[in-house]
């Protein structure tokens, strides 16, 4: 984004086209985070294990803040795991109990939580107002 605010003189475009088109797509990328345990959550639902969910949606989070951390401070991408364990058991682990690490992913953590618990509301409610307009006649539908 900072490249093509550089590359682009004007501030209309800028403003009108390139800003909306990277939230959508932050917007779009934080919803595919939060579809997914949403699912899960469905299927341990499902099989009878209900009382499971938030603490596997907390699992997630913290995984998810730690794999940030590793990804934005020491580079690591997901095939480092299959193409270099040794490094990431060593580095990865050995810095993982440090106080600085420690602070910036409990930070990560809470961030991931807060706009999971807000999307998960706006998602939650998108999905049940389509289906509540579909099944009930006396709501118009769209289109």
């Amino acid at each position: 984004m900072i490249d093509d605010i550089r590359r682009i003189q004007s501030v209309w475009i800028i403003t009108l086209v390139l800003f909306p088109v990277y939230f959508i797509v932050i917007l779009a990328g934080l919803d595919a985070y939060v579809i997914s345990p949403i699912n899960s959550g469905h299927y341990l639902h499902r099989i009878g294990k209900s009382r499971c969910i938030f603490g596997i949606e907390l699992i997630t989070h913290a995984l998810n803040a730690i794999g940030i951390y590793w990804g934005r401070f020491f580079r690591f991408n997901s095939w480092d795991f299959i193409t270099q364990p040794d490094a990431i058991l060593t580095i990865g682990v050995e810095e993982l109990l440090g106080k600085q690490p420690l602070v910036i992913m409990t930070i990560t953590f809470v961030i991931l939580w807060g706009l999971y618990w807000l999307m998960k509301r706006v998602t939650l409610g998108f999905m049940n107002k389509n289906i509540t307009s579909q099944s009930n006649p006396h709501i118009p539908k769209a289109g």
